[in-house]
């Protein structure tokens, strides 16, 4: 049998979750199924509308309020937007989905972003066209217009109140199904030790660790918060990813050379593939409210700080870390991010967020949703 992951890598919500599920159902059914993860427009060869995708989502990160309107404008006009997506923006697309499922064939399609899965669904029912697709929400408690996809044949969801949400929209409760988010098995297994992790980036381990990320496109303006630190006198190690923004990365690379000053240490890293480890070397994260990173520092059990976000589903996230006490919002504020590190570097601060964590008790979905997805493929629906 094989199941497709059909995601957009436009920053990590969309591609996490899926990795998830595909490593939680080779570990749990080894080669039984061939499981593979898509860039989907992109691997379909649907390359033109794949970048203008991209480079609008781009534009949306480094505009947030602009993000917010649009989203809401979407929302307010939801079923005229959609079809405005099905008729209008997606229809390039759809001949690129219909040549691969007929080429390859897959029994199971899980899609991570609405875009593939208005395109499959439009599809394999315009060609009849027999594959099951689930739809996999990325957002945790919310969502926005985009979301509301009612002809799939599973719909799968990280809480009940994105569950309620979706039944008031119209979509069946008989296709919806809860489980807990899905996190990468890595940040659960860490081979190296925190003492191996630090030796390899440069740390001093006599001081706290901030990392400082705000997502895989690297947007976001790190500058003034690295200056705070530095007038500040901030004895720190200081770790800045900036995905795959390069021009973030030069700047930040001549501005800051060699930065060591005695008490802040500097370091400076472009994309990588082992934020499970800079993670669990770090004292505190300073992150972006999106799902995915916000779920994978919860699951190391790190302080949270959340920069500003970008969509409005995304203030679902910042409400749930200051409810339960395991972070705090600082938005674009210099002076509350420079009082929270302040405060992050008594260890009696980070023992109370322990404390937190602990009465949280986060699990990782990824292994329930794998099951569920096995069920479906091997067509004995989900017990």
């Amino acid at each position: 049998k094989k199941i497709i992951f059909a995601m957009i890598e436009a920053g990590g919500g969309h591609k996490s979750p899926a990795i998830a599920m595909k490593q939680a159902l080779e570990e749990l059914y080894g080669a039984k199924y061939e499981l593979f993860i898509m860039d989907f427009m992109k691997d379909t060869g649907c390359i033109d509308l794949d970048k203008k995708h991209k480079r609008t989502w781009e534009f949306y990160l480094s505009h947030p309020f602009l993000c917010k309107i649009s989203y809401l404008i979407a929302n307010l006009v939801g079923p005229v937007f959609r079809a405005g997506l099905k008729l209008i923006y997606l229809p390039e697309f759809y001949d690129y989905v219909y040549r691969f499922i007929e080429q390859y064939k897959p029994n199971v399609i899980v899609s991570t972003h609405p875009f593939n899965t208005i395109a499959i669904d439009y599809v394999r029912r315009k060609y009849n066209l027999n594959v099951t697709l689930i739809n996999f929400l990325t957002e945790i408690f919310s969502m926005t217009s985009f979301w509301v996809l009612k002809d799939v044949d599973y719909y799968i969801v990280s809480s009940q109140r994105a569950k309620n949400k979706l039944i008031r929209r119209g979509i069946s409760k008989d296709i919806l199904y809860v489980f807990n988010y899905p996190i990468r098995r890595e940040f659960f297994e860490i081979a190296k030790t925190e003492r191996q992790i630090a030796d390899e980036l440069g740390l001093s381990i006599s001081k706290k660790t901030i990392l400082i990320s705000f997502g895989g496109q690297g947007e976001g303006y790190p500058y003034r918060f690295i200056d705070a630190l530095i007038r500040e006198k901030i004895a720190a190690n200081i770790i800045v990813i900036t995905g795959k923004n390069k021009e973030i990365y030069e700047d930040l690379k001549i501005k800051y050379y060699k930065m060591d000053n005695g008490n802040l240490r500097l370091i400076i890293l472009g994309y990588i593939t082992n934020m499970n480890e800079i993670m669990s070397v770090s004292d505190m994260c300073f992150i972006k409210p999106g799902p995915s990173t916000m779920m994978e520092a919860i699951a190391l059990k790190k302080p949270i700080i959340l920069y500003k976000s970008v969509q409005i589903s995304e203030t679902a996230n910042i409400h749930f870390v200051l409810n339960r006490e395991i972070g705090f919002y600082v938005g674009k504020s210099v002076k509350k991010f420079i009082n929270t590190i302040k405060k992050l570097m008594d260890n009696d601060c980070i023992k109370r967020i322990e404390q937190n964590y602990d009465k949280l008790n986060v699990k990782n979905g990824a292994y329930d949703i794998a099951k569920f997805i096995a069920d479906i493929a091997e067509n004995k629906g989900y017990k």
